[in-house]
């Protein structure tokens, strides 16, 4: 893909936004070197970045950050040198950095994360270097004592010295015999020796080395003869460090030059840095890594430009090589309504995609194979070559004209621009066909009239215009395909500020045919505005249905449920009392056959055995699975509107809104929602937390105890007290608030809350909030039994 294009549509800005989102070097030089490349290529960048996207929710990304750049040190290794200290830290970093990375990548299998077990290989074992490491140098870069037991020794010794010299000199300073012939009776330093500070009368007499003199000639600085014996001493001493510590730098080289594939990991580093810039990039953007199709298609959904600041409005385009969708777009409106940012957004997002990187836009996007972007786009007129902005244009065309084929994306701005009107039309007609006919997909601005009638007119073009607010006079940016827009360019001028009485005289200088188009175009977008409107108002109506029709699905799936839980419950409790009553009459039976001097013994037995029979067939009859306990239909006559009534499948009562019709439905609202309900479907609530009950449940008490009624289900799940102690006084109000109504939809008579004493702030407030409650009929201070002051109890309303 030709790099101009590219800087044209800012690519080179993304590549900087990218590179800023890295953390180690090799991952910014992959994001300053990515280019686009082939759907199938760009596919297999994207597959890194979904894995890395997909994994951060499992388990945290690593922190490759202080990783360093290991290239030059290893690039010494490789030509057998001997590593600093300062690069010894270094590499430290790195190895750190890698044997954490390698312990993340191993939580991933081959099969679901492809990309990151393949990076994992990539890095060897580094767990034993890190820990040599570790013990050999600081990261500042020195080389610690424990790097070997030699070294530890010597610098004890190299310590040793130094303190007996210091000791030395300063028992020296408080001699009577010295301490005439100092300046003060102190120890100095002066070119890495110790020195005492001798008067210049008396230098003479202090015998020794002078190694510097004060700016006055004063003072001379002398090292007294009797610790330059321990000076040489002491450079033995340091003399035998060096040699140790380039022998460790030695052995720590050669540690790290075994260690395999080096290169490979620190490149396996960058790779895994850079797919997590994309990943971070692309959470940034609140964007998608877009469908990347072998064929010529693009696709646009909300599409946004990423270099614009704010919130910009975002595009909608579709096209096809060949489809429904149109091949060649012809966008037209007015100057500074946003059609250059159309164009540039179009081609740099096909670039992005291409790159593997993200883009600024919705699920839905599609980007096809492109082979490359053709772009005339700004005003790239040459002063060296003597071009002027229209013989650049034109220069660009040619150019455009002689790649433009199946596969190529052409995407020019103000085509036939910078020259007479007519020829410049005439000249963009022209060009327009021969692109469109060439098989590029085809996307350019125009004011030229003559190329909207074309668009119009030819099969696989399509007009698009960026909307004008008539109303306000401003441009909205929102591209709208599918008709042509106006130029609006003396509603742009009177806004920037040409005198009004200007553009009235060129407003009544325009032909009348094409002030009569312009009000005629005017109207069409006033009335597609409106529509626009009423479709939008429509699809939110929609939507709304929609989601409470899934609402009530839930409700009835979920009820069903219940009510058959509820039923097998209570046959299966029914089927345990006849069970026991089984056995108990069995037992009697036994006893009854026992008893040889009854008279009528066998009588007595088949009487028994007939009223169990009896009681098993009518548990059997009157207590199918499916039947619902305590729901007897209410009278038609009887369902009028405001009645109260349980509905069949539903736990929540309801209230009728219409009578039955004629198809023996009526609207009846449960909850939130409207429904039609069959008349058989309706009982009567007989009030507040009461039911009616069959004979056959009157037969079967312990039955009927298992099939609650609305209120009665809603209390069992909601307890007769709440604690809000150790919560702030805001957050324990909304809770407060929430605990009431469902109390109240519950039918509970009272509730305790607990607030505690402490400071009484929380009381105070719980105190106010009830005052004013709409479910609250009156509250008092718990008494001493039940937690006094600390708890308030409140009487619910019926």
């Amino acid at each position: 893909m030709n790099r101009k294009a590219l800087e044209i549509l800012d690519f080179h800005e993304i590549q900087k936004l990218l590179a800023q989102e890295t953390l180690t070097p090799m991952g910014r030089d992959l994001a300053m070197s990515a280019y686009p490349c082939t759907a199938r290529e760009a596919r297999a960048r994207q597959r890194s970045v979904l894995e890395v996207h997909k994994a951060s929710a499992s388990a945290p990304l690593p922190s490759l950050s202080g990783a360093g750049d290991p290239r030059p040190a290893l690039e010494k290794i490789d030509a057998g040198a001997v590593l600093s200290s300062a690069e010894l830290s270094l590499m430290l970093r790195v190895f750190s950095v890698m044997d954490s990375v390698r312990s993340w990548l191993s939580r991933f299998d081959a099969g679901e994360y492809p990309e990151l077990h393949s990076l994992g290989k990539k890095i060897p074992p580094v767990k034993g270097i890190v820990e040599l490491l570790e013990r050999t140098v600081t990261p500042e870069g020195e080389i610690k004592d424990s790097a070997s037991d030699l070294l530890r020794k010597i610098r004890r010794e190299i310590k040793r010295h130094l303190d007996d010299m210091r000791a030395r000199l300063e028992s020296l300073c408080r001699s009577p015999q010295m301490a005439p012939y100092l300046q003060e009776p102190v120890v100095n330093l002066r070119s890495g020796r110790y020195v005492l500070p001798v008067k210049q009368e008396y230098a003479s007499r202090v015998p020794g080395v002078i190694h510097d003199q004060s700016g006055s000639g004063q003072t001379v600085f002398i090292e007294p003869l009797v610790i330059v014996e321990m000076w040489n001493e002491l450079r033995k001493l340091e003399l035998s460090e060096r040699d140790e510590i380039e022998r460790i730098l030695r052995e720590a080289t050669s540690a790290i030059r075994a260690v395999p594939r080096l290169r490979e990991a620190a490149t396996a580093l960058g790779e895994l840095d850079f797919a997590f810039a994309r990943a971070s990039l692309m959470a940034k953007w609140r964007g998608v890594l877009p469908e990347l199709r072998d064929g010529h298609d693009l696709v646009l959904k909300k599409a946004r430009h990423p270099l614009l600041r704010g919130n910009p409005v975002p595009l909608d385009v579709a096209l096809e090589q060949s489809g429904e969708a149109p091949r060649t777009l012809v966008i037209t409106g007015p100057n500074m309504g946003g059609k250059t940012v159309a164009l540039k957004t179009i081609g740099l997002l096909t670039a992005l995609a291409l790159s593997g990187f993200p883009v600024p836009a919705a699920e839905g996007t599609v980007v096809g194979d492109f082979s490359d972007i053709l772009v005339d786009i700004g005003d790239e007129q040459s002063i060296q070559e003597n071009l002027s902005t229209f013989s650049a244009h034109i220069k660009n065309i040619i150019a455009i004209l002689q790649e433009a084929g199946p596969g190529k994306l052409v995407l020019i701005d103000e085509l036939g621009a910078g020259t007479d009107p007519k020829e410049g039309a005439a000249l963009g007609l022209a060009v327009l066909r021969r692109l469109h006919n060439s098989g590029a997909l085809v996307v350019i601005s125009t004011h030229y009239s003559e190329i909207k009638t074309l668009a119009y007119e030819t099969p696989g073009m399509e007009n698009a215009c960026m909307e004008w607010d008539s109303v306000n006079t401003v441009p909205t940016y929102k591209l709208v395909v599918g008709r042509p827009g106006r130029s609006n360019g003396l509603d742009v001028a009177l806004k920037i500020g040409l005198p009004p009485e200007i553009v009235r005289e060129a407003r009544d200088l325009m032909p009348r045919d094409l002030v009569r188009l312009e009000d005629m175009v005017r109207e069409m977008e006033e009335k597609n505005r409106e529509v626009e409107g009423e479709l939008l108002k429509l699809r939110e109506e929609v939507s709304r249905y929609e989601r409470l029709r899934a609402e009530m699905e839930t409700m009835v799936k979920t009820t069903e449920g219940e009510r058959k839980e509820i039923l097998a419950a209570a046959r299966r409790e029914a089927q345990e009392i006849v069970r026991r009553v089984t056995v108990e009459t069995e037992r009697l039976v036994k006893e009854i056959r026992k008893a040889s001097h009854a008279p009528d013994r066998e009588a007595l037995i088949a009487k028994v055995r007939e009223e169990l029979d009896a009681l098993r067939r009518s548990v059997g009859e009157e207590m199918p699975e499916t039947a619902e306990l305590g729901f007897t239909p209410i009278p038609p006559e009887e369902i009028t509107p405001g009645t109260s009534v349980r509905v069949r499948g539903f736990t929540e009562p309801g209230r009728v809104l219409q009578t039955p019709g004629e198809d023996g439905t009526a609207l009846v609202q449960v909850g939130s929602v409207a429904v039609r309900v069959k008349a058989g479907d309706l009982a009567a609530l007989c009030g507040p937390g009461e039911k009616r009950f069959t004979e056959a449940e009157s037969r079967h008490p312990r039955a009927k105890l298992s099939l609650p009624n609305v209120a009665a289900s809603k209390a069992v799940q909601v307890r007769s007290e709440i604690d809000l102690r150790g919560v702030r006084a805001s957050e324990a109000l909304e809770l407060l608030d929430k605990y009431l109504d469902d109390a109240y939809l519950a039918g509970l008579k009272t509730a305790r809350i607990i607030h505690g004493k402490g400071t009484g702030a929380l009381r105070k407030a719980v105190v106010d909030f009830l005052q004013n409650h709409p479910h609250v009929k009156e509250f008092r201070s718990g008494e001493l039994a039940e937690g006094g002051h600390g708890v308030t109890v409140v009487a619910l309303k019926e």
